[in-house]
């Protein structure tokens, strides 16, 4: 049994995930990560799925935050027993003398490697070493409608039913991988701890019917393992029920499928990306799906009245710098984050023009030099991987705080502006994400637009903002064609908000170009707001988006974690104490 729609357009994969207000928005409502609400819930699918199992169905779960782009059901189809048969076919337990092998579950994982290699003899959905010792992901998972697989459900639950105090996923763990299971140490009355439990080496010809279908091709063992089960809980008994991983070059998360695109580097196929090990909060998990084109908002969302959009400068990328050995971390996060910064500075400069225009701002696509997660970058990656390529393109969440921008928090009060979202005087910045103009499902009306083109006319602004090319610091091509001359504005001299507004503002003569493109906003916007403490509420509500990126080893030379800078150079110190109760205000 195969549920849910599996295409990237779902709808349910983005309405699903918590509204945007309401007692599932935040902190103070009922329903947030780690919560009893949220607790029961995770247990709630697992009893839904133990239901199906025990019915005789084959059942693939997926959390609504999983984004599926072709159909498993074939791949996943060489290691379902047949009808009335175990996990061993012809022989049972492990297989029996020359017997097909078939796991009674098979899971995602939270690894960041696959040992699986590139091209067709690695794309057989799970992973060759799998054993114990990954950290399984009940955000996707196979259970087999067998008497092993209805086993593992009921010894699941079982953990549950002996006051387990955690969630399904850290159950799942201690039942079905044992000693090999650290880090929460959470325990079920009663519980009594098994050794690690053995890994069992199938050969490809064993494991279901893998010999007859294209992935048989090639050597190599496929790693499972007999779940423990849960000793001295009643009903803790999995059966030795097989458990296998699923590979995660073809069943993706966040990081796997943005930084290091290993589906890409494996040339396997990709069937699904849980959009975890990205962001905390919900709103930097939805901000990833919609640069993947993977979200589905409502109409409103795609239909913008008036956007500008910009580009970016980046310097070129240091000499084997994809190369540099793990002695020179540090050297390759401080270049990181002087990249991350200098994005920002430049988006700083947008964010301020997009205000004072009353326009929804397009941002571009962000390059990322370093991970960014929980843990130590080792040569700027996490773990041991040497997978991922720099630069790539890094999500929102890695320069921007998603959660604070979606709720309103860089906001302007200034009676001149009128027209603005909250009310009176009250702007407030809105942004759509990376990709947003080549989204199928953004007005038409606005993707057919034609663009108007701010410049600075000859040395007023230099070469870098009058140039629509690549400068010499930018190693990519600009992603926009060189606009006809009608579609130019020269401009004498750099805006302020007030000339701005003026010009471009709803009132203004231009105010019919739907979309406005700015190349170089740090040149064209460089007066940025006339009145000196609005300027400074808005250097307040700008530093209150950075980011933090980690982390640094402990106790290397740099902090663990570090704030990004958004202000420019000129600007720094400007944001006072006050203009943040000013920022704030009516929020």
């Amino acid at each position: 049994m195969f549920g849910g729609n599996l295409t990237l357009d779902a709808p349910a994969a983005a309405a699903s995930l918590g509204p945007a207000s309401g007692p599932g928005a935040g902190a103070s409502g009922a329903y947030v990560w780690q919560s009893e609400a949220w607790n029961d819930a995770t247990w709630a699918k697992v009893r839904a799925v133990h239901g199906l199992v025990a019915g005789g169905y084959c059942v693939l779960h997926s959390d609504v935050d999983a984004s599926w782009l072709r159909d498993p059901a074939p791949l996943l189809d060489w290691i379902t027993p047949p009808a009335g048969e175990g996990q061993g076919g012809q022989g049972q337990g492990e297989g029996g003398e020359g017997g097909l092998v078939f796991p009674a579950a098979a899971f995602s994982h939270d690894g960041l490697v696959s040992p699986n290699p590139a091209g067709p003899a690695g794309a057989l959905g799970l992973e060759l070493g799998g054993s114990p010792y990954y950290n399984l992901n009940t955000g996707v998972y196979w259970v087999a409608g067998s008497a092993q697989g209805a086993a593992l459900m009921r010894a699941w639950l079982a953990v549950r039913e002996a006051s387990f105090p955690g969630h399904d996923q850290q159950a799942l763990n201690l039942l079905v991988r044992g000693a090999a299971a650290v880090g929460h140490g959470l325990k079920p009355r009663g519980y009594v701890d098994p050794p690690p439990p053995r890994r069992l080496s199938v050969p490809r010809a064993r494991l279901g019917r893998l010999g007859s279908t294209p992935w048989g091709a090639g050597g190599g063992e496929v790693g499972l393992w007999a779940a423990p089960g849960a000793p001295g809980v009643p009903g803790g008994d999995a059966g030795g029920a097989l458990v296998g991983v699923l590979a995660v070059s073809s069943f993706s998360h966040t990081y796997a499928f943005g930084a290091t695109r290993l589906h890409t580097v494996r040339q396997h196929p990709l069937y699904e990306v849980h959009w975890v090990w990205g962001g905390r909060s919900v709103e930097s998990k939805r901000a990833a799906m919609r640069e993947a084109g993977a979200a589905w908002d409502p109409p409103a969302w795609y239909a913008p009245e008036r956007v500008l959009t910009f580009e970016l400068e980046h310097d070129p990328l240091p000499p084997g710098y994809n190369s540099w050995p793990a002695s020179r971390t540090d050297d390759m996060v401080t270049f990181a984050l002087g990249q991350l910064n200098a994005q920002l500075q430049q988006t700083y400069w947008a964010l301020g023009l997009a205000l004072a225009t009353n326009r929804t701002l397009v941002l571009p696509r962000f390059q990322c030099y370093c991970a960014r997660g929980w843990y130590r970058t080792t040569a700027c990656r996490i773990g041991d991987e040497r997978d991922t390529q720099f630069p790539f393109n890094c999500t929102l969440s890695h320069l921007l705080r998603a959660k604070r921008l979606a709720e309103g928090h860089l906001r302007l009060h200034d009676p001149l502006l009128g027209g603005g979202g909250g009310g009176g005087g009250w702007r407030v910045a809105e942004v759509r994400e990376a990709g947003f103009m080549d989204n199928p499902r953004t007005d038409p009306g606005l993707k057919a637009a034609s663009r108007l083109v701010l410049t600075l006319r000859g040395a007023a602004g230099g070469a870098a903002a009058t140039s629509l090319s690549p400068s010499a610091a930018s190693p990519s091509a600009s992603p926009f064609p060189a606009p006809p001359p009608d579609q130019l504005l020269p401009l004498d001299a750099p805006l302020s908000d007030r000339t701005a507004q003026a010009l471009l503002g709803p009132r203004g003569p231009h105010a019919a170009a739907r979309v406005l493109h700015v190349p170089r906003p740090p040149g064209v916007f460089a007066r940025g707001f006339e009145d000196g403490a609005l300027w400074a509420a808005f250097d307040a509500g700008v530093q209150g988006l950075a980011a933090t990126w980690c982390c640094r080893a402990q106790g290397g030379p740099g902090p663990r974690r570090e704030r990004l800078q958004p202000l420019p150079e000129s600007r720094r110190g400007r944001a006072v104490a006050g203009a943040v109760a000013g920022v704030e205000a009516g929020t």
